[in-house]
């Protein structure tokens, strides 16, 4: 079980990960929840700034087989991929 805590740019985000249970991998921002996939691992739930904005940014990841970095827009909560360079630069 992963949950994580942090407060970015003034909002409460959590981020819910339980493989056990049926619970559906969940990041919670202002309490509103955004359902993300279920089956791969998530970590590293960090506030960067991207250009000139606040955002979430959380590794996705399946073993070895791959590494996915997402950043989610505080205010529309839309969910977005960036390289690995630009989260490298980010601080991931």
């Amino acid at each position: 079980m992963l949950w994580k805590q942090i407060k970015c740019g003034g909002v409460d985000v959590e981020l819910m990960v339980n493989h056990r249970t049926v619970a559906q991998p969940t990041l919670f921002i202002n309490r509103k929840a955004i359902l993300l996939q279920d089956g791969p691992d998530y970590s590293g739930l960090k506030c960067v700034t991207h250009k000139g904005a606040k955002k979430i940014g959380f590794v996705e990841s399946m073993g070895n087989a791959y590494a996915s970095y997402k950043l989610v827009d505080l205010t529309t909560r839309r969910v977005s991929e960036i390289t690995y360079q630009q989260a490298r630069t980010l601080g991931f």
